[in-house]
Parts: C-alpha cells; structure tokens; sequence
C-alpha cells in the first residue's frame, strides 16, 4: 500500500479514517506530513511512533495554524530529547501506531479503549507500517510510551509478544535490559518514555530517562561515529 493511502477503519462512533492528511505541513502523521518544522523532505532513518494523533477537528485546523505547533507538547518535548542525542531532526520520520482520527475532541485518552477493540484494524496499521518499512528501510524504529509494550509492539513485530512477555511498564522493562530488540532482518527497536511526559517520568525515573538518550545517542554515533548501536539484547 502506498504511503499516501491507509487503511480504512469499519464505520463506528469513536474514531475515523475518513480524513486527508496534511502531509505539506509539519507535525506527526497521519495528520501532518510527519516532520519537524522546516525539516520536511528528510530521510526517514529513524521513525517515531506515537500511539494515535488524536481528535479530527484538531487535525482539521492544522492548516490555519501551519501545522502542529512547535509548542505541542510532544513536539516539544521530543526535539529537545533528540537535540540533547544528537540526532539531526531531518532523520526523523514522526508517525502513529494506529492511522485513525478520533471523533471526540474531548475523550482524548479514551481514543485507545476503543481502536483496542478492533483487532483487524490494529494489524492493518501494522501491515501498512510493514511495507512502509519496506520501503524506506529506516535503521530504527522508537517506540514511545507504554502503548506499544502492551499493544502495538507484537503487531508491528510479532517476536516482541515474547520479548516484552510479562512486562507491563517502561520500568520494569528497563530494569530488565528488554527496551531494545533486533528483529531478524528488521530495523533496530527501542522503547522509550513518551516525549508528551518526559519531564514527569525523568524526575520518576531518572534512570530510565537517561538511558533512553543513551540508547538515542548511539543510534546517531552508529550513523555518524563510532559504529555502535543501542546496547541491550539482541532478541
């Protein structure tokens, strides 16, 4: 499936697939373009993932506002993680697990309780994000936030069910030396805090947060240094 289309959701009262994405405009796809601001056109080295975009009226006034704003949280957040790595903007691709819209402008969080519900749906996001990878072979793929150790991840990469097996939190996993994975013949995997809590879940668990940009920055010295990739088990 080409990267311009994506796979359609069945009709529900939650959360839609009925949208064009702004894909000129910066901010995470499928609502935007998948860039940093001024960082359109880059290499997709490294992708992204955040869980889902969020509501569509949000999505729907990105084009007055020039995409997401280099305030949104996330974005913040995240640029100041991969700046603090070393890791040039332009190699990222910022994407979402599942490519829907949610209904609700308010029920943010309860976006999740139900695409979680709808299995197909979830592995036809995974299969568009395979030939996605596909296609323009990144060295890694970031994980952020609990979502994909509990959901996503197994979709995406089938060995991960028993990889992160049993672990339901980024501490428990970091404390396991599981927050990264080698799939055969796939792109490098980490699991990191969600950039929208960084802060928060740097002063809870500081240990983690700087082992997060440890990982991050020998992703950017394997591209443009010493060789080595983020440390931790292989499989």
């Amino acid at each position: 499936m080409p990267d311009t289309e994506r796979p359609q959701c069945a009709p529900n009262d939650y959360f839609t697939t009925d949208f064009e994405p702004h894909l000129s405009l910066p901010g995470f796809f499928p609502g935007a373009g998948g860039f940093f601001h001024s960082h359109a056109g880059g290499s997709k080295r490294i992708l992204i993932f955040g869980t889902d975009f969020g509501p569509l009226e949000y999505q729907q006034s990105l084009t007055a506002m020039g995409g997401e704003p280099e305030s949104n949280r996330t974005i913040a957040n995240l640029r100041g993680v991969l700046n603090d790595a070393a890791i040039p903007l332009r190699d990222c691709f910022l994407t979402n697990s599942v490519l829907c819209l949610g209904k609700s402008r308010t029920d943010l969080l309860g976006l999740a309780r139900y695409w979680k519900r709808d299995p197909a749906y979830i592995e036809a996001c995974a299969e568009w994000h395979h030939g996605f990878i596909s296609r323009h072979r990144p060295d890694a793929v970031v994980f952020m936030g609990t979502p994909p150790l509990l959901t996503f991840g197994r979709a995406l990469f089938p060995a991960l069910a028993d990889h992160w097996r049993g672990y339901k939190s980024l501490n428990a996993t970091y404390a396991a030396g599981r927050e990264t994975f080698q799939p055969p013949g796939g792109p490098r995997v980490l699991l990191i805090p969600h950039a929208s809590f960084w802060h928060v879940n740097a002063t809870k668990y500081p240990k983690v947060a700087k082992q997060a940009v440890e990982h991050l920055r020998r992703l950017a010295r394997s591209r443009y240094g010493d060789g080595n990739g983020p440390a931790g088990p292989s499989s």
